[in-house]
């Protein structure tokens, strides 16, 4: 594969044609600050906190998002100048001012400003995360962006749930970085709220071997539609650590008594 050479706070950096400048930041240890990036999901552009300044043959001080730039050869890019310090600021102002529970937004917010006042709106900053696992990698489609037009014609973004397609699995709880969506298992139930509302309960199936709570019917039965039929003749009730185990001594030379455990 071709390699590319850009210059990052005047570091010399080498990196595959088509790496972005975040990804190429991150690969020598340099920290560009983001809140909607996740390398599985690919960019996305929302939160702005990826911001960088790139200079070439053509242009000089451009701001733009480092998740979805790509890194050109002889490009110079940095991170940390007054204007991105200052521009990084006023985001994460306007982000903690929709959130007030994120530990990830304060951390941010503080590593820019030790003046950090929140307002307490809801938690939810639109970064996509988890409508985009939901729909393109669990691909159940619970999850979509719609917008409200209030007034003066002035849109509303916000998370719009599907009750019948959620199937429980907490992947989208797992990747929000604000909380907006929780996911609480007690007892034999699973519940997630979105907002702070509850939208949908589930009952959590038990551990054919310790007996443990561990996922949602609807979940087994989603992944089973996914699957053949040699694979489901295989498929056993077990949760994850128990499943560890059964699959480690089926390996071993002693996975004859070692099976009669998970029987």
């Amino acid at each position: 594969m071709k390699q590319i050479n850009f210059i990052l706070n005047e570091q010399q950096i080498t990196v595959p044609e088509g790496t972005t400048i975040l990804e190429g930041a991150r690969s020598v240890g340099i920290v560009i600050p983001t809140l909607c990036y996740h390398r599985a999901l690919g960019p996305s552009g929302f939160c702005r906190l990826c911001i960088v300044a790139i200079e070439t043959s053509t242009m000089k001080d451009f701001i733009t998002t480092s998740c979805n730039c790509e890194a050109k050869e002889g490009m110079r890019v940095s991170t940390e100048t007054e204007r991105l310090k200052k521009m990084r600021l006023t985001i994460m102002e306007l982000l903690s001012s929709g959130t007030n529970n994120s530990s990830d937004i304060k951390r941010l917010t503080l590593s820019c400003s030790k003046n950090y006042n929140p307002l307490n709106k809801d938690d939810c900053i639109l970064c996509g995360l988890c409508v985009k696992v939901c729909r393109n990698i669990i691909k159940a489609c619970a999850l979509s962006m719609d917008s409200i037009e209030g007034g003066n014609n002035k849109v509303a973004e916000y998370v719009r749930f599907n009750e019948a397609n959620c199937i429980g699995c907490g992947a989208c709880a797992s990747l929000c970085p604000v909380g907006a969506i929780k996911v609480v298992d007690k007892g034999d139930q699973r519940r997630l709220y979105l907002y702070n509302n509850r939208k949908k309960s589930f009952e959590l199936l038990v551990c054919s071997s310790c007996s443990s709570r561990y996922t949602t019917f609807e979940h087994r039965e989603f992944v089973l539609k996914r699957i053949d039929s040699e694979e489901k003749d295989q498929l056993r009730t077990l949760c994850p650590e128990c499943a560890k185990r059964y699959h480690a001594a089926s390996l071993s030379v002693f996975s004859p008594l070692h099976k009669e455990l998970f029987q």
